[in-house]
């Protein structure tokens, strides 16, 4: 119907159908921008909704409605984490281009927590303080690192070390690697590498199990890898003083 130009047949059938994307889609290419609108604010009820209305009313030039479409699309039901996040950046560049830093602000925020970044981090600390300071940047900076400590999702585990150090976060970092495998060892490492003149047992602990477990089983292949394991069990023990028992076994 649409590329026959039935339009009032599609909207009809898209409204008997429940089809709400669709019908508030199709109201904002023909123009009928007031009446998609007013639809939306009573019927959307996912997050898919508000974003194909706000990009359509984008492309019409329509910005102010596109954007109070999408900050309403953030108070429903999220059906696309992935594109929710993208979404998320799309809403806050444009709230940023109308001039409206209170909802850039709030839907950057909304797209850290849904997949924390080091790059949006900065650019969070970078708003939050042109609009209030470092004293609301405190306030900010002590929610967003409360949050990233309670964050499990697989994936950004590098965003959390990047930030935790950043933030001079130390014991953070090493909670967020301590229990990674081997196949990560150059976050783990990085993390060594900072901790160990504060934290030397742990490096210790951590590192010199994975070293003997590659010597232990005999994968030549990743010797080179047990030895990064060693240097870093070798400093850790310098940095206590108690030199020597990295020889103790005679790999």
């Amino acid at each position: 119907m649409d590329h026959q130009e039935r339009y009032e047949e599609y909207l009809h059938l898209a409204k008997a159908e429940g089809f709400t994307k669709e019908y508030l889609t199709l109201l904002g290419k023909l123009g009928r921008f007031d009446q998609a609108v007013s639809v939306a604010q009573a019927e959307m009820t996912k997050l898919t909704e508000a974003k194909a209305l706000a990009e359509t009313l984008r492309e019409q030039n329509q910005h102010d409605q596109a954007l109070n479409i999408a900050l309403k699309g953030f108070q429903l039901e999220n059906d696309n984490h992935y594109g929710a996040f993208d979404f998320a950046i799309w809403t806050s560049e444009l709230a940023a281009g109308l001039g409206r830093d209170d909802e850039a602000l709030e839907v950057r925020i909304i797209a850290f927590k849904l997949k924390p970044s080091f790059k949006d981090y900065q650019k969070i600390r970078q708003i939050t303080e042109e609009r209030a300071g470092e004293e609301g940047w405190s306030i900010t900076r002590t929610s967003l690192l409360n949050y990233l400590q309670t964050y499990t999702e697989w994936g950004v585990e590098k965003a959390k070390v990047d930030i935790f150090l950043y933030e001079e976060r130390v014991e953070d970092a090493i909670a967020t690697v301590s229990d990674l495998r081997s196949y990560d060892g150059q976050l783990i490492m990085r993390v060594m590498d900072v901790a160990i003149a504060s934290h030397s047992q742990w490096v210790i602990d951590n590192a010199r199990p994975r070293a003997e477990s590659i010597m232990d089983e005999g994968k030549a292949q990743y010797y080179n890898h047990a030895v990064e394991w060693l240097k870093r069990v070798k400093a850790a023990y310098q940095i206590k003083d108690l030199p020597g028992l990295v020889t103790t076994r005679s790999w």
